[in-house]
């Protein structure tokens, strides 16, 4: 499913661990989170992640703008990364997404079932083999 730690990018403590334990759930072994931008790209410069999940409204830049400095590095490029975002900030953000090619924006709340087909998408090479 990935290859490596996966990286869960929250303000949010509670939700933090939420979706660690989502993913723990699905068969992840190994999950750390971060609570900062200083803290994520201090885990990013250390560590090669099989996943990243960011919230969306994290600060000083979103989870989005992450997503494109994590996509600009070649060391972080092929990582799957997954944004998480509530309904109205999907809405409101879906074609700048779309746009950039941002592959999976994950609607809170999630079940563990929609995050497993989350994680289907973007570490397959087809993605739609999660559907077939």
């Amino acid at each position: 499913m990935i290859n490596g730690p996966a990286l869960v990018v929250e303000t949010n403590s509670v939700m933090a661990r939420i979706v660690s334990d989502m993913l723990t759930q699905i068969g992840v072994s190994e999950v750390e989170t971060a609570t900062s931008l200083r803290e994520t790209i201090t885990k990013l410069e250390s560590t090669k992640f099989g996943l990243i999940i960011s919230e969306y409204a994290t600060a000083p830049i979103t989870g989005f703008d992450l997503w494109r400095v994590v996509t600009g590095r070649d060391d972080w490029a092929a990582t799957p990364f997954i944004l998480m975002a509530d309904e109205e900030r999907k809405r409101h953000n879906i074609t700048r997404f779309e746009d950039a090619g941002l592959q999976v924006v994950l609607t809170k709340p999630f079940s563990v079932d929609q995050l497993r087909n989350s994680i289907g998408l973007v570490t397959s090479k087809n993605p739609f083999e999660s559907f077939v």
